[in-house]
């Protein structure tokens, strides 16, 4: 069996198999010819997996946070407008104006 760099083999394969890099082959398991995967893991290049999850492929993942989605919405919330300085003005001057109303309406100002 030949095998590429970063690949992975699980279970019995043919012998003479090439396998190329980054590849993930998963041959039976048992004697009967199943495949059975059954124990939390992350197979392949990059693949990442929670601790009762199986992930496999490269860059695969399960049962873990999406880093790129959380990132996204970070993102996104950052590019609300009271985060801007003229928003940051607009709520100022909004406070004051709401601060003297009150203050006139029970005869303070």
């Amino acid at each position: 069996m030949e095998t590429g760099k970063d690949s992975v083999v699980i279970g019995n394969i043919p012998i003479g198999t090439k396998i190329g890099d980054g590849s993930v082959i998963i041959g039976a398991t048992d004697g009967n010819g199943n495949t059975i995967i059954n124990t939390p893991m992350a197979v392949g290049r990059g693949a990442k997996a929670g601790k009762e999850s199986i992930a496999i492929g490269a860059f695969a993942g399960a049962g873990i946070e999406n880093t790129n989605e959380v990132q996204a919405i970070s993102n996104q919330v950052k590019k609300l407008w009271f985060e801007k300085p003229y928003g940051i003005i607009f709520l100022g001057a909004l406070a004051s104006l709401l601060a003297w109303a009150i203050l006139h309406y029970y005869g303070f100002a």
